[in-house]
């Protein structure tokens, strides 16, 4: 039965049992009636039945048949194939678009380059000979130096060249008469340096001098004053004693052996750099004379240019200016008998400057009146006799342009301990 539950022990059909539990249990007794009631049951019409007399002992209701088996439902029938229709399959070869044409977009106009103005041209340094290091140049094996206080440098290499002056020359000095003069001569002689050197490009300034000694014993101070004006009015030992300061600021060997402090400095040659020697100390010290004029003449040129006075007639004249003087040089016509800050004056090809005037310089060689014509390597001075004078050059801010000449520029003798020049200084050996 649709929406029933069998249940197979007692036979059962779960869920009609409301059914029963309303009628109670129906009895199998012969004595029913027809419409299955026992016929002494109570009335149908309505009255009531004697229940106080005792009931009958009723018999037992024979076993209720077992209610047969349910047949199985019958297998229901499939449904039948529907026939396929004959519908269109879909397809997958659809129509492609068209291709649509590739719009000719214009390219962007190439834009005009600015025209970018060229940096002004530079003026070009000016470089010294293809033989010479330039300024400022140290040697790799030493520390760098403070410009302020060793100032910038040239370096010469060895060379040949002729020391003096011919004797056709204008502005040439005459022969002294006195057999122990102060002037020295300008015989010409061949000069053959075998070192390299160093020497400082202007005269050594009031600046760097008082930086290393602690003082500053120029004269002129007053009236040129600033650490770019030439230190002067400085002796031979204080020149020797100024360079023996540069070489310990420096870490080098000393070049001299020097007693006392500034103005009572004695200084002579060291002895491991006496006499020729002195070309191999690797310090700093005064230049020889020999490598002041090789210096002068920027290497051992002619100097068709840098010469000083050639005009005989205002050689020893203070009142009209030389103009090949005056272009190099301050002296007696137009430095108004002072000194001038260093560096003012055209340089020579070298590119040193002031070494024809301003301020005279020391040179390390004992004084000697006349080189003589013979070839000389080395030269280094007197050792003997006039030791007792150290050799002047250069002109100054008070002579007359003779002095400014490259044979002469004031070769003279000066006594060590005479405060008459400068100093510029010189180190070799690097």
């Amino acid at each position: 039965m649709a929406g029933s539950t069998v249940d197979t022990t007692n036979r059962r059909v779960l869920g009609q049992t409301t059914h029963l539990s309303i009628y109670g249990i129906v009895s199998s007794s012969t004595d029913a009636g027809a419409d299955g009631l026992p016929a002494d049951g109570p009335p149908l019409d309505g009255t009531t039945a004697d229940l106080s007399s005792p009931k009958p002992d009723l018999p037992k209701p024979p076993d209720l048949p077992q209610p047969p088996d349910l047949p199985q439902p019958p297998d229901l029938p499939q449904p039948p194939d529907l026939p396929t229709s004959d519908l269109p399959q879909p397809t997958s070869d659809l129509p492609q678009p068209p291709d649509l044409p590739t719009p000719d977009v214009p390219l962007p106009p190439d834009l005009p380059t600015p025209d970018l103005p060229l940096p002004p041209d530079l003026p070009a340094p000016d470089l010294p000979a293809p033989d010479q290091t330039p300024p400022d140049q140290t040697p790799p094996d030493q520390p760098t130096p403070d410009a302020a206080v060793v100032g910038s440098w040239v370096m010469f290499s060895p060379g040949s060249f002729t020391m003096g002056s011919p004797t056709s020359e204008a502005c040439r000095q005459p022969k002294p008469s006195l057999s122990v003069a102060p002037q020295g001569l300008e015989s010409q002689h061949k000069v053959t340096l075998t070192n390299k050197f160093v020497i400082s490009t202007t005269e050594t300034t009031q600046g760097q001098f008082s930086s290393l000694m602690k003082y500053n014993p120029s004269f002129f101070k007053s009236k040129c004053s600033g650490p770019n004006c030439p230190v002067e009015s400085v002796s031979w030992d204080e020149a020797a004693a100024y360079c023996n300061a540069l070489s310990a600021y420096e870490g080098r060997a000393k070049c001299y052996s020097c007693t006392g402090k500034g103005f009572s400095s004695q200084c002579s040659n060291a002895t491991s750099y006496a006499a020729s020697k002195i070309y191999k100390c690797p310090g700093y010290r005064l230049p020889t004379e020999a490598e002041w004029e090789y210096a002068y003449r920027g290497g051992g040129g002619a100097g068709t240019y840098y010469n000083g006075a050639n005009d005989a007639l205002k050689c020893k004249s203070c009142s009209a200016k030389d103009q090949n003087a005056h272009l190099i040089a301050w002296y007696c016509a137009n430095s108004s008998k002072k000194t001038h800050p260093a560096a003012l004056k055209k340089p020579n090809s070298s590119g040193l400057y002031d070494m024809a005037g301003n301020v005279s310089e020391w040179c390390h060689d004992g004084y000697v009146k006349d080189l003589g014509s013979s070839a000389r390597t080395d030269p280094y001075g007197a050792t003997s006799g006039y030791i007792l004078y150290r050799m002047v050059r250069g002109g100054a801010s008070t002579p007359t342009p003779t002095l400014a000449r490259r044979a002469t520029s004031g070769r003279r003798r000066g006594t060590p301990t005479a405060k008459t020049a400068g100093t510029s200084s010189s180190a070799s050996a690097v």
